[in-house]
């Protein structure tokens, strides 16, 4: 695929020409002066050709906030090696009750303007992902169960084939929710109390809390 596109600059324009293959990967781009070109001369002036581009690990961060009454809080960090890798989340969460288990979903917007009201339903963009009851997510926003020890502390560290830090359906600008009650083992949905919620945003490096001794 090669994508065109016009800039002028000092009176002459120059053509810069982007070229991907394979899953998107950035194989090449130029900006060449439009009359070299008519002259079969052309100038590279950008950045060189590097198919590994997009093979830079992105991260993201949620700090969870306790919702109403609730003293719940934690942090979700997650990471994405390169655009085809899935991606690393790791949450901790504190302020729960001892020995349960709570449902962590992220959720389409990350509107906190009237509570967890207005952050949307949970995020989904590969409906009926998994049908395999053995796989703790049943679509993109279900993160699983978080499982809390004696002290109400709950960690889990889990790998997503469908949550996603780069492209078009990256979760950046969306959020996180923890739940009183467990996620549904059929749908992956949960319609217990919200306790803890937080919006999910960029971060240059993967930070979280230790699971707890």
């Amino acid at each position: 695929t090669t994508i065109k596109k016009i800039k002028y600059e000092a009176g002459q324009m120059f053509t810069r020409v982007v070229t991907f293959s394979g899953a998107a990967a950035l194989t090449s781009a130029y900006w060449y002066n439009n009359s070299a070109l008519q002259n079969s001369s052309c100038l590279k002036t950008s950045f060189s050709s590097n198919p590994d581009s997009l093979s830079s690990s992105r991260n993201a961060i949620c700090l969870l906030y306790p919702a109403t009454e609730s003293q719940t809080y934690g942090i979700v960090s997650f990471q994405q090696d390169n655009i085809n890798s899935a991606t690393k989340i790791v949450a901790s969460v504190k302020n729960l009750n001892p020995n349960s288990v709570h449902g962590l979903l992220i959720h389409t917007k990350g509107d906190l303007t009237e509570g967890v009201k207005s952050l949307g339903e949970p995020y989904n963009h590969t409906a009926g992902a998994s049908d395999n009851q053995a796989d703790f997510y049943r679509f993109t926003g279900d993160l699983g169960n978080v499982k809390t020890n004696e002290k109400g502390e709950g960690y889990i560290a889990i790998t997503h084939p469908y949550v996603k830090l780069f492209g078009e359906f990256n979760i950046y600008g969306r959020s996180c929710v923890i739940y009183s009650g467990e996620n549904s083992p059929q749908s992956g949905l949960n319609s217990s109390e919200a306790l803890a919620a937080g919006v999910i945003g960029n971060t240059d490096v993967f930070k979280s809390f230790p699971p707890s001794a």
